[in-house]
């Protein structure tokens, strides 16, 4: 029997308030969803693409039967969000891989919605299998832009497809061979914002097994920086006689990062004598003064690092119904507030619909300057899409 042997981990990472990825993973069925749309609303979209595709699969476990069910949650989300207030604009990136029937033996049926992706390392060697349904990416597949580029490109938050942001959806969906030996890899931006393919790759190889291999790759996104939620999804492809029941749920844990523990202070020896206990208790003194000094200058230096790491924070916001900039971290960060930095003259009217639900949530940016720009880019890619749109049909009749 071709089974998933598969381990899943999400975390919030190190940014935001609160996680709005979605996983499921069992022996026939991988699934990830990255929400978009405020706090509520990318929560809501994402665990109901998730939990709705389970449904729709376990009703008709086929390459169809994913594919009708991921058109199914597209509607079902889209019509949630149109009479829901407060869930308006909210929609999904929806990545699943399954095991399905064929003439020639299992294969593995994949489909794709957004900048969520999907992997397959065989051989030693990793592909990546999905294309981002985004303008940067669009514009790397025309040859507009390098990849390095891309990887700090403006426009990189401009969604052109996700689930539930229209009543139709155009769905990428194909079918792979199941090669026993095969690993694949489902995850959210937050972890490909971290970490390059070769890193990606070198992980995957480093770790046999699928849950030291989720660890190790979210433990990887955490350190260099963990900006956004972040979810993986590692199933290895196996033909086992009995079904591994630890496969049949999703480990789905904040892995906790604690620091190393400090070597403990040695006891004073005491030598006999009144003399000898006076030192003892003079060391011991001093020892607890020096550490009540380095106590004190770790919680300052903790102190400042926090009060620097929430001012030199800046999102792109909304504010009485126009594009706004913020200093601090959408949502606050501790007890710390996000302060208004610029009310642009944007309005939101005037912003793409799939860029609504990242603007909502807090497009979180490095510095000023660089929110700054991203709200000019904003107020552009409508003539961009429409240039490229152009540039496309240009190609097209020249063809």
């Amino acid at each position: 029997m071709t089974i998933f042997r598969t381990a899943s981990a999400t975390d919030v990472g190190n940014a935001r308030a609160t996680n709005q990825d979605a996983v499921y993973a069992n022996e026939r069925l991988c699934i990830v969803a990255d929400g978009m749309g405020g706090h509520a609303g990318g929560e809501v979209a994402a665990q109901s693409a998730v939990s709705g595709l389970v449904h729709a699969f376990h009703a008709n476990a086929s390459a169809k039967g994913l594919l009708a069910g991921t058109r199914k949650v597209n509607q079902e989300i889209f019509d949630r969000a149109e009479e829901v207030d407060e869930l308006h604009g909210m929609g999904t990136t929806l990545v699943a891989i399954a095991l399905v029937p064929h003439r020639s033996g299992d294969r593995i049926a994949l489909i794709n919605v957004g900048d969520s992706r999907a992997y397959r390392l065989e051989d030693g060697e990793l592909e990546r299998l999905t294309e981002d349904h985004s303008l940067v990416e669009e514009m790397l597949r025309q040859e507009e832009i390098t990849s390095e580029e891309a990887e700090v490109h403006p426009y990189r938050h401009v969604m052109t497809r996700a689930i539930g942001i229209n009543d139709r959806v155009e769905v990428d969906n194909w079918t792979l061979a199941a090669n026993p030996g095969s690993r694949f890899l489902l995850c959210s931006d937050g972890l490909t914002n971290e970490c390059s393919d070769a890193v990606i790759q070198e992980i995957l190889i480093a770790n046999p097994e699928p849950a030291d291999a989720a660890y190790a790759l979210i433990r990887r996104a955490l350190d260099h920086g963990g900006n956004d939620n972040i979810t993986v999804v590692v199933a290895d492809i196996a033909v086992e006689d009995k079904p591994n029941p630890a496969a049949s749920s999703p480990l789905q844990s904040r892995f906790q990062r604690t620091a190393d523990p400090l070597p403990q202070d040695r006891r004073a020896r005491h030598s006999a004598g009144r003399a000898g206990q006076r030192l003892g208790e003079q060391l011991v003194t001093f020892r607890v003064a020096l550490f009540s000094f380095a106590l004190v200058l770790v919680l300052g230096g903790a102190l400042g690092f926090t009060v620097w790491f929430d001012k030199a924070s800046y999102y792109i916001g909304i504010n009485h119904q126009y594009v706004a900039i913020f200093n601090g971290r959408p949502g606050g960060f501790l007890w710390f507030k996000p302060t208004l930095a610029e009310q642009t003259p944007l309005k939101i009217s005037a912003v793409l619909p799939a860029n609504l639900p990242l603007i909502e949530e807090g497009m979180l940016e490095p510095s000023y300057a660089v929110a700054q720009q991203i709200v000019k880019n904003l107020a552009n890619e409508q003539a961009a899409i429409a240039a490229l749109n152009a540039s496309n049909a240009t190609g097209s009749g020249n063809g």
